[in-house]
């Protein structure tokens, strides 16, 4: 588990000794902890924490768009439909995330409205491509309206 975490936060050099056998990574932060020491507020450790945490994100963001660029640049469409595309699959995994924030559908409706693509190549070429989102997608939904006691 811990081979998978973009970063492992510890609270002592014994800790990270220990993450460090378990982990050859160099994705681990040792931070002071506020109840033990007063040489750091409590307010201090959550800003540390904020950050790491932020950097986290962005790097496992990166490695996601990575992935989906990888995986559709294997694919013989134009550049529109590969701009569209790639939103959809970033949607996909935001949908996995747990919300699809607004601003993803409103850039996805934007590109879609301004971006020169075949409506035609893109429904015979991606429509297989796509039908697992929408399948997904449906699936939430259906989840999502059920009610939590039968």
């Amino acid at each position: 588990m811990i081979s998978q975490a973009e970063t492992v936060v510890t609270f002592s050099q014994i800790e990270r000794r220990s993450v460090e056998k378990m982990n050859k990574k160099s994705n681990i932060e040792t931070l002071t902890n506020p109840i033990i020491t007063n040489t750091v507020t409590l307010s201090t450790l959550s800003a540390q924490m904020l950050n790491i945490y932020q950097k986290a994100q962005k790097s496992f963001d990166e490695k996601i768009r990575q992935r989906i660029n990888l995986k559709i640049n294997a694919w013989k469409e134009s550049d529109g439909i590969h701009m569209i595309l790639f939103q959809l699959f970033y949607i996909r995994h935001q949908l996995h995330q747990g919300a699809i924030p607004h601003d993803s559908i409103a850039d996805l409706c934007q590109t879609m409205m301004t971006t020169d693509y075949n409506e035609d190549e893109m429904n015979d070429n991606a429509s297989p491509k796509l039908r697992d989102i929408r399948r997904e997608i449906r699936q939430r939904k259906i989840r999502a309206n059920r009610p939590l006691h039968p």
